[in-house]
């Protein structure tokens, strides 16, 4: 009988500290500390697996969170900021480590770093007066990566200077 007290004691101690981990890791992600809030959160899950609510608040509020990781890594790739949009999918597959978006953004930045060097030699080209050569590279940066917006803007440029 003192073992059955004891064990119901113990797991209402356990669920307790469960609850009191959620309340802990919402306070955190509702007063904008939200990765360490996740973070808890998780923690909280692991050690009481079969507590829906945990799982649940959990589960949606790291969804939330991807998701504007990952639009916050669209707006900073289109802006050009290249450092900013890698850190933001780096955090969305932090949370969500096989997002295929996260890792479709990461590739995606690495190919417009890739980039960088062939669009400076284009514009230098350009500048000098050097038509072909600033065409010639741009075109080859677009060949890899055909949304690259600068290689397209001199494109553009050097075909409304040939007209």
């Amino acid at each position: 009988m003192k073992k059955i007290l004891l064990f119901l004691i113990a797991i209402a101690v356990a669920g307790c500290a469960g609850h009191e981990t959620l309340k802990q890791g919402q306070h955190m992600i509702e007063s904008g500390n939200e990765e360490e809030g996740l973070a808890r959160l998780e923690e909280a899950m692991k050690a009481n697996p079969n507590d829906v609510e945990i799982r649940n608040y959990y589960l949606r509020h790291r969804a939330v969170a991807v998701q504007r990781y990952l639009q916050i890594g669209d707006n900073a790739r289109a802006a050009g900021q290249l450092d900013a949009a890698e850190a933001a999918y780096a955090k969305a597959q932090r949370f969500d480590p096989e997002n295929a978006t996260a890792k479709a953004g990461l590739a995606a930045v690495a190919r417009d770093r890739a980039s960088v060097s062939l669009v400076r030699e284009a514009e230098e080209a350009y500048k000098k007066g050097d038509l072909d050569a600033a065409l010639n590279k741009a075109q080859e940066v677009l060949q890899t990566n055909p949304t690259q917006r600068d290689a397209r803007a001199i494109v553009r440029k050097v075909e409304e200077q040939k007209l």
